[in-house]
């Protein structure tokens, strides 16, 4: 989609971010109706809300075994 934001912690900027799960009812209830998520960063550890159509960031070249000749 491309009006969707790449996944990235507000706090520290990293994109290492992954889903966390829902709480409250505030999150239940209230969240999806604003197509928000919650979601937790992997190297800072604080939890942010993101909205639901956002992806993570594609991994760098290097990283995905490609090579260059």
């Amino acid at each position: 989609m491309p009006w969707s934001q790449i996944r990235r912690c507000p706090f520290c900027g990293s994109d290492d971010v992954s889903r966390s799960s829902r709480h409250d009812l505030f999150e239940k209830i209230l969240l999806p109706l604003f197509l928000l998520r919650p979601f937790r960063c992997l190297k800072c550890d604080e939890r942010h809300y993101n909205f639901v159509y956002s992806r993570r960031a594609e991994p760098a070249r290097s990283e995905q075994g490609i090579s260059s000749k």
